[in-house]
């Protein structure tokens, strides 16, 4: 009883100095010139609708200034993450640091003395934006320019909303666009873990958030890293797997044509046509040596897809002789503009085996590996 005695005095005596502190804080207020010229200067800040026009124009002259820059980047400066810029030697470098189902370098391994790991964290400091989308787009995962578009566009949103009393939603809206941006850069960062062959699962899903919350320009730039170390694996990699020892040892065959029946199964890792996938078809052309192309035949349509199958839905019986050339061209089926080639690839025949059934490389459009399996068999 004593104790619950001795509480409610001391309360009561911390609401009379309160009382007296409340009653005499004008008073105060005028005596102290620090918290005058604090007062003075909240009155002149700019009012909710300065603040929202400032931001406004802001975004309205920083986002061209960005689309320029990626402009430049773009189309006139040779992006480490493509493998015409690469030479055998980079490649070889790059390739040698490939770590089977793990990243090639550390969240902070930025200053590992490569020449190529200095530019790379400079753009990702430099121009986050423009390294972020040029890597995803390096993975085959999204457009270049729909990339810049998406995250360009959620940093103006967060942009506009900052400020108290913002006429543009305040504090608690920016705070949702930026969460909303983080979501994004771990949706793709998880998609680039699936591509490059990287775990993927839920605690991934949480160490990547903390990456990116940690230091963004170092997530870019190990993505970064990562996708040209693949590129670099995937470009020194056969391109199709050597004859066996019976198809080397077998007998060569005569001028004389070969009915087969073709068969085209399927792809995998095409190209992205539209904004996040494909409408697929591959088209069969065949020219017999010394002769003239020709169309043989086209698969059907295979929508939002980047790894169609087709099956057994566009057999072709055509007679071959050795020397003759399979040229396989995959479209992405548009309605309205004209039909976009994403990939293509050239099947020569050096010698006719009984049963030829491979997945070969499809170049072009894409800079990570994309492959067509076909299939055909000599009718006897």
């Amino acid at each position: 009883m004593a104790l619950v005695v001795k509480i409610t005095c001391l309360l009561q005596l911390f609401g009379v100095v309160g009382a007296s502190v409340v009653e005499n804080m004008p008073e105060v207020i005028e005596r102290s010139p620090m918290v005058g010229s604090l007062l003075e200067m909240a009155k002149q800040a700019p009012s909710t609708a300065e603040t929202s026009n400032a931001a406004f124009w802001s975004v309205v002259f920083y986002a061209p200034c960005v689309l320029l820059a990626a402009l430049i980047y773009k189309h006139y400066l040779k992006t480490d993450t493509s493998r015409e810029s690469m030479s055998e030697k980079d490649l070889e470098e790059a390739k040698s640091e490939f770590k089977e189902g793990q990243w090639s370098s550390g969240l902070f391994d930025c200053w590992r003395g490569r020449k190529d790991d200095i530019y790379i964290f400079c753009c990702a400091l430099q121009f986050p934006f423009i390294r972020w989308a040029d890597t995803v787009h390096a993975a085959n995962l999204v457009h270049f320019y729909g990339a810049l578009g998406m995250i360009l566009g959620l940093y103006a949103l967060s942009a506009l909303f900052t400020g108290k009393g913002s006429a543009w939603g305040g504090p608690p809206a920016s705070g949702g666009v930026a969460l909303l941006m983080l979501c994004l850069c771990v949706f793709f960062r998880h998609r680039l873990r699936k591509r490059c062959d990287l775990p993927a699962n839920a605690e991934t899903v949480a160490t990547d958030c903390l990456s990116w919350m940690c230091c963004a320009p170092c997530a870019i730039a190990q993505e970064a890293r990562q996708v040209e170390v693949t590129i670099a694996k995937e470009a020194l990699d056969p391109k199709m797997e050597p004859l066996t020892t019976e198809q080397i040892l077998a007998p060569p065959t005569t001028t004389k044509k070969h009915n087969i029946k073709l068969t085209i199964f399927g792809a995998k890792g095409l190209p992205v046509g539209d904004m996040f996938t494909s409408d697929p078809y591959c088209v069969c052309e065949y020219t017999p040596k010394g002769g003239e192309k020709t169309k043989l035949f086209e698969t059907e349509v295979i929508t939002r897809t980047l790894d169609p199958v087709w099956k057994d839905q566009n057999k072709k019986m055509v007679a071959i002789g050795e020397g003759d050339v399979f040229t396989f061209k995959v479209y992405d089926k548009n309605r309205v503009l004209l039909d976009e080639e994403l990939c293509s690839a050239s099947l020569e025949i050096i010698r006719v085996v009984e049963h030829f059934d491979r997945e070969i490389n499809l170049e072009g459009g894409s800079r990570l590996r994309a492959t067509l399996r076909v299939q055909y068999e000599v009718l006897h």
